[in-house]
């Protein structure tokens, strides 16, 4: 399990299983598991891309090149295709990515490549010798 699936891999894989191979109907994995059906939908369509490892949480974010971003979004404003289906083309790890990325565009807010993450410049914070945070610590060789 992990901080932000109450299931673990294997319960997932169970419920993905359930639906795939022995046709249970999502809703009542709905009412046995207690998890809603955006949910279910989500671990179905990552275990067909990914098998197994689409069940896992992932600790890094997706990386998506500014062109991937652009198509994206322009495919899905001219209807050619539906959230789901644009999600699905373009491996989108979840449709609030694509929705975060249609109010970027939609607002007029460039769209960037996604970045590396932290900044390599950032100096953590450290405490100095009287117990206070300083960003100067290592400066002042007191960490």
């Amino acid at each position: 399990m992990s901080k932000r699936s109450p299931k673990s891999v294997e319960e997932k894989l169970e419920i993905v299983n359930l639906y795939l191979e022995k046709g249970k109907s999502i809703s009542s994995l709905i009412r046995e598991y207690r998890v809603s059906d955006t949910t279910i939908r989500t671990w179905v369509r990552k275990y067909k891309q990914l098998g197994i490892a689409g069940l896992r949480e992932s600790n890094t974010w997706t990386r998506y090149s500014k062109e991937i971003k652009e198509q994206a979004v322009q495919d899905y404003l001219s209807g050619r295709g539906s959230l789901k289906t644009i999600i699905e083309t373009y491996h989108i790890s979840s449709g609030s990515v694509l929705e975060k990325w249609l109010k970027r565009y939609t607002s007029g807010i460039e769209i960037k490549a996604t970045s590396k993450g932290i900044n390599k410049s950032y100096e953590p914070r450290t405490k100095n010798h009287f117990g206070r945070t300083c960003g100067d610590c290592q400066l002042h060789h007191y960490s």
